[in-house]
């Protein structure tokens, strides 16, 4: 999982095809509000960027719904 906008837009020149974002407990974990800007600054790559994938564990299903909607989530990992 990336915390970092720069580290996703380093990741998506090297030509990644997903960027993970860590929503369960980790020292990777990220805040919605810090995965909203690295999925924003993903989306204005334009349509062939990387898909966002945000990852959960033991989340209620309300509460994952809630962040994908927060962030722009592409995908989820349970």
């Amino acid at each position: 999982g990336l915390r970092s906008v720069e580290h996703a837009l380093a990741a998506a020149a090297a030509g990644a095809d997903m960027i993970g974002l860590v929503f369960a407990p980790s020292r990777r974990q990220v805040s919605p509000a810090e995965g909203a800007a690295v999925a924003a600054a993903l989306r204005a790559l334009g349509p062939r960027r990387p898909r966002v994938v945000g990852l959960f564990v033991n989340e209620a299903p309300g509460a994952i719904a809630a962040v994908a909607a927060t962030v722009g989530l592409d995908a989820v990992q349970l």
